[in-house]
């Protein structure tokens, strides 16, 4: 006697039930890189104002005289380029909750090239530690989502 799942069988008319950790990790992609998009936007529009914000600022906490050091270093057009992979980090994200596994190396794309191309830029800045931990958290959760869903052994 053979046993059917009926939670998890799917017709082929019907879409499969995505996994509701795979939604969470997604919102909280869209969270994120949303918010990063915004910043790295703001940052490349107002880059000429954001050391006089920061050096009003200085005056009143000493260390932000660093934050205009380090910020100095970092060309524009490194915050455009931080907002385009976010932007293709995103567009994963909802890609991968449309059901096509095309979304997952999207993002996985985008997070390297975020955790790496900084260094390139600006040699002097160091890489983030807790970045590449929540990416690698995120890529590996994807990656342990996406196969449980029957879509995806299609594409």
């Amino acid at each position: 006697m053979t046993y059917i799942d009926n939670e998890n069988y799917t017709t082929p008319s019907q879409k499969p039930k995505l996994q509701t950790g795979l939604i969470v990790l997604c919102i909280l992609t869209f969270i994120g890189s949303g918010l990063s998009i915004l910043t790295n936007f703001f940052y490349f529009f107002y880059y000429d104002s954001i050391p006089a914000m920061m050096q009003q600022a200085g005056d009143i906490f000493p260390l932000y005289q660093q934050a205009i050091d380090a910020f100095s270093e970092i060309p524009r057009y490194s915050f455009m380029m931080s907002a385009c992979f976010n932007i293709v980090a995103f567009v994963g994200a909802a890609i991968m909750l449309s059901g096509n596994k095309l979304g997952f190396h999207l993002y996985v794309v985008a997070q390297i090239l975020l955790l790496t191309i900084p260094s390139f830029i600006a040699h002097k800045l160091s890489i983030n530690f807790f970045s590449v931990i929540v990416s690698f958290i995120f890529i590996f959760l994807y990656f342990k989502f996406l196969p449980k869903t029957e879509k995806y052994d299609n594409n």
